[in-house]
């Protein structure tokens, strides 16, 4: 009876280990995948899962270099997992490396041709690139696969921003934030566009009110090219 105690405590704790590699806190991902990782059998694929979930905790804790190396370490064993080439592909995108970003991107809607975040995350990096007609039709591409999608009409009201039609970013960003109403980078862009449209006061509204939830957002939308 001991040794069934024991086992079904064992199975427990194992079943706790896999809940917690998918936890949205990514201190507890990074402990409990790990512990996947070193215990698992590269033939099973709850390893490439767990490399996968453990890149992603990574990429969140600004970790770029460890997340990639876990991405590849996922693909390695499970060559067709398209999620590992997207997540990988926003890795290279936060590191800089957008030509390396989009060749993921690539290989992920080369195994799923209806990923619809594969092709959300392609148009934002060919629109950093200035590649904005090519974005343009990855994202509404995205929007027929998943339509209202926050992050994906986000992502489309940047591409319009760029191409300098500040309605449609406008129009754009408002229904991004209908559905995601924290959405900071949709703040700072709509306030931007606004700004662009001779909007002064409600334009410098939605800046200072993105600025105040995300001291950070300014530097990084400058660094995609809109700055005031």
């Amino acid at each position: 009876m001991l040794w069934i105690a024991v086992s079904a405590a064992q199975a427990q704790t194992a079943d706790q280990t896999r809940t917690d590699c998918a936890d949205p806190n990514p201190t507890t991902r990074i402990r409990a995948c790990s512990i996947m990782i070193k215990s698992g059998q590269s033939s099973d694929l709850n390893t490439p899962v767990a490399y996968n979930n453990r890149g992603l905790a990574y990429s969140e804790t600004n970790q770029p270099e460890l997340a990639i190396q876990d991405f590849d370490q996922a693909i390695a064993i499970f060559p067709s997992y398209a999620i590992a080439y997207s997540n990988r592909g926003l890795a290279y995108e936060n590191s800089g490396q957008m030509a390396r970003a989009i060749s993921d991107f690539d290989q992920a809607l080369k195994l799923n041709p209806n990923y619809a975040g594969a092709y959300n995350n392609r148009c934002y990096a060919k629109a950093v690139l200035g590649q904005l007609n090519d974005a343009l039709t990855d994202c509404q591409k995205a929007l027929t696969l998943v339509p209202q999608d926050a992050k994906t009409l986000d992502s489309l009201a940047y591409v319009y921003l760029r191409l300098g039609e500040y309605r449609q970013a406008i129009d754009n960003y408002d229904a991004a934030l209908k559905i995601s109403p924290n959405l900071v980078e949709s703040i700072y862009g709509r306030g931007f566009a606004k700004l662009k449209s001779g909007d002064n006061v409600s334009g410098t509204s939605d800046l200072d009110a993105a600025v105040k939830a995300d001291p950070g957002i300014a530097a990084r939308m400058a660094a995609i090219g809109v700055t005031r």
